[in-house]
């Protein structure tokens, strides 16, 4: 059921983050890797497709930036919208986690190691 807007508080991007972290943890949700480096989806039933990536960007003051990213976006690829923040890092690093299978190859390694 969709509340109406609440004009006076922030969108719940922190909840969708929050649920995105935890059925990802629950394996209810799988990340693939997009081919270009550091960018990650995930496709939801069809209905929404979620992308985790890192944003480099310079400041006004010379400075680089990196910065995680999380679009929504609907069945037709619509985007819907997107949050740069940095409440998005511990998503991405799951993400990542996840697509590239990364608990796999630690515990391979960790065999290859053991055998020696």
């Amino acid at each position: 059921m969709t509340k109406p807007p609440n004009y006076d508080q922030d969108p719940a991007f922190e909840e969708i983050i929050d649920v995105l972290i935890e059925k990802t943890k629950q394996g209810k949700i799988r990340w693939e890797a997009t081919g270009k480096q550091s960018i990650f989806v995930s496709a939801v039933k069809g209905a929404r497709t979620f992308t985790v990536g890192l944003v480099h960007y310079v400041d006004p003051d010379g400075r680089q930036s990196v910065d995680p990213t999380l679009s929504v976006a609907d069945s037709d690829g619509e985007l819907l919208f997107e949050m740069q923040k940095e409440e998005v890092r511990p998503l991405y690093s799951l993400a990542k986690r996840v697509a590239l299978h990364i608990d796999e190859r630690v515990s391979e390694t960790l065999d290859v190691l053991h055998g020696v």
